[in-house]
């Protein structure tokens, strides 16, 4: 597989602080990537999201791969590469003498997938060389570790809901995705990276796609028995019965699931 770099959802938050409040109260932590007033970004294990108060919608965020290398095989396989700075004069990898190295490992350039929504690869000089090592098995030294589950929460699903189900999952196969299941009814779809050697768990990632009328995020949590009990309960979260188990919205309208264990 292509290694597209660490996945990350960027989503709009409105009032920053009481998103972040949100998710904390989730069960999420900080990862200590912040911008006061203009970013935060929050994790649930290997997903981070990161919520941006001048974000329009949402952006799929690929971190760490070598931007040159990694161009240039997604539009061999047909995709069109968008706004790639070919002088990042403040990105661009050095040598010991501070001389740009050639075949430019950092910048960004970024992709729309079938529904317009972008997809941003971006790679800083600082992370090269922990996503380089990630690739090899060495484990994550650059503080943006994996935090475990808290208060109950197991595991966050992204869900993407879409009108063409067939042409995103061609689309994201052609980047180098993987279908790792499909529904019996073929509506609902789980696409991702498993990394290879599997001891860089923290590149793998998944997502859905789902057959619906309109384009939306929406964001699924597994929670334990008892902790959805609790949350069920919650005048904070405001949660309603739902066929998959319980239902709200965060602060900015997006579509929240809480489940039980599978």
């Amino acid at each position: 597989m292509i290694a597209l770099g660490r996945f990350c959802l960027c989503l709009n938050a409105a009032d920053l602080d009481a998103t972040c409040q949100f998710y904390r109260y989730l069960g999420f932590v900080p990862v200590g990537e912040d911008a006061p007033g203009l970013r935060a970004s929050m994790s649930n294990r290997a997903h981070v999201l990161t919520f941006m108060s001048f974000l329009e919608g949402p952006v799929i965020n690929f971190r760490g791969g070598h931007i040159h290398n990694l161009m240039r095989a997604l539009e061999q396989r047909g995709l069109v590469a968008e706004e790639y700075n070919t002088e990042p004069d403040v990105l661009l990898m050095r040598d010991a003498h501070g001389v740009p190295l050639p075949a430019n490992a950092c910048g960004h350039f970024s992709v729309q997938d079938p529904d317009g929504r972008e997809i941003l690869f971006n790679t800083h000089p600082r992370e090269r060389q922990p996503f380089a090592e990630a690739l090899q098995g060495t484990p994550r030294q650059d503080g943006l570790v994996s935090h475990p589950a808290r208060q109950g929460l197991r595991q966050l699903q992204i869900r993407f809901d879409t009108q063409t189900l067939d042409t995103h999952v061609d689309f994201y196969t052609a980047m180098g995705l993987a279908v790792l299941h499909a529904s019996a009814s073929g509506k609902l779809v789980t696409i991702g990276h498993r990394s290879c050697p599997p001891a860089s768990a923290d590149l793998s990632f998944a997502f859905q796609l789902r057959q619906a009328m309109t384009p939306a995020v929406s964001l699924v949590l597994q929670c334990a028995p008892q902790a959805l009990a609790a949350r069920r309960q919650s005048d904070s979260l405001r949660l309603v019965p739902h066929r998959e188990g319980l239902s709200g919205m965060d602060p900015d309208g997006r579509h929240l699931i809480l489940q039980g264990p599978a």
